[in-house]
């Protein structure tokens, strides 16, 4: 085969091999769990594909070489590069310590440590126990249920789990309690246990010559089974002029992609103003923040919102005179004092004259106050919501 078509047939090997490569370092992060902190997982993986374009240039303009044709020069330096891909990714699954799993389930090894007669009743205040999964110097932490032991036969149970991170032995399992040594064993099963190893074991160790007064266990797996998807079921139709107020909320909607839904919320709304005044005053952001939405679209204001709004103003400036005396969420007060501007804004923009000049007062207070506080960088941007409260008031401003 003449040069340029080797060429050719060393670039297209190249591609092919850069993919293979890519899906084999896909697994390698998978099996070796590589981490995905500051993307070492994703740049593992574009360098192993480097790595496979160049093997593949050079392994498909070599190849080519010996065939006159293109296409079987193609077809054999590819077949070439994936069989390697193959042999690479084998032995990265052969080498690796791959956690066992169970009809594709992750698995949870419980166990069941029983003390020697004459202890104690595990726990107590000063009890720290510890339940390990040992694969070589790999360790995992389980959970050891000093609070389920119980006795059978005069002595105590204690049991515990620990996820199955390891399928290759030896494996071995070791607990402590109230501080002391650990006691540990080998486990023995089977790289992939089957369904078998779901019943209970005998009492290990069961060798002749162990000492039957001394600590022992058993153990099983069970599957780690991720409950069913539950298919969302949307409420709405089934709401009623009793459903409390809070779950009508979000079906308001201010640019009404719902028509019919955002109408019938927004009349709801309109219909219980008691129970819109709690929601305002509500310190959970997301009901705080859509009971304000609404509060928009209910002019002229209920007696109780209003009364609900001047209630949250007095409660933002008791918030702010107590910066920086109190531990004070400033950043939770800034949103809630930004959202709270601008529908105060949206409820008087209508006023004229001496109306519009009282309307005025509650950001002239808090602008006072907060200016005594400008050291903290949130108390600028109050301050700054403030000012521009005052600006859309006195119709210098465009409301934001």
């Amino acid at each position: 085969m003449s040069w340029p078509p080797s060429i050719g047939v060393a670039l297209l090997t190249a591609a092919l091999s850069a993919v293979a490569a890519g899906f084999v370092a896909a697994g390698c992060v998978d099996w070796y769990n590589i981490s995905s902190r500051e993307g070492k997982s994703g740049y593992f993986i574009i360098f192993i594909g480097l790595v496979g374009a160049v093997a593949g240039l050079i392994g498909g303009l070599v190849i080519s070489r010996f065939f006159g044709g293109f296409f079987a020069g193609l077809g054999v330096s590819a077949a070439s590069m994936m069989g390697l891909a193959g042999i690479v990714a084998g032995c990265c699954w052969a080498l690796a310590d791959i956690a066992p799993t169970l009809h594709g389930h992750s698995l949870m090894l419980e166990v069941e440590f029983r003390l020697p007669p004459g202890a104690p009743k595990p726990g107590g205040p000063e009890s720290k126990p510890q339940l390990i999964f040992e694969r070589g110097d790999h360790r995992t932490s389980g959970e050891l249920n000093v609070d389920k032991a119980y006795l059978e036969d005069g002595r105590w149970v204690v049991p515990g789990s620990v996820f199955m991170n390891s399928m290759r032995n030896p494996r071995s399992i070791a607990m402590s309690l109230e501080g002391k040594s650990a006691v540990g064993f080998q486990l023995e099963f089977p790289s992939r246990p089957g369904e078998k190893y779901k019943q209970w074991s005998r009492w290990q160790p069961d060798w002749p010559q162990f000492p039957a007064n001394e600590t022992m266990y058993r153990f099983r797996i069970q599957e780690i089974i991720p409950p069913p998807e539950v298919p969302y079921v949307d409420p709405f139709p089934t709401m009623t002029k009793d459903t409390p107020l809070e779950q009508w909320l979000p079906y308001y909607d201010p640019w009404e992609r719902n028509k019919e839904q955002s109408a019938a919320a927004l009349a709801m709304i309109r219909s219980r103003p008691a129970d819109l005044a709690e929601l305002v005053r509500s310190p959970a952001p997301e009901k705080y923040d859509m009971a304000m939405q609404s509060l928009q679209k209910q002019l002229p204001l209920d007696p109780l919102l209003m009364a609900a709004m001047k209630d949250v103003l007095a409660q933002m400036e008791s918030q702010v005179e107590a910066v920086p005396r109190e531990d004070v969420a400033e950043g939770e007060l800034f949103n809630r004092f930004n959202r709270w501007g601008y529908t105060w804004y949206v409820i008087n923009a209508g006023l004229t004259g001496k109306a519009r000049a009282e309307a005025r007062e509650p950001g002239e207070t808090m602008l006072r106050l907060v200016k005594a506080r400008e050291s903290s960088p949130i108390m600028q941007r109050v301050a700054s919501e403030a000012q521009d409260l005052l600006l859309r008031l006195a119709g210098d401003g465009p409301p934001q």
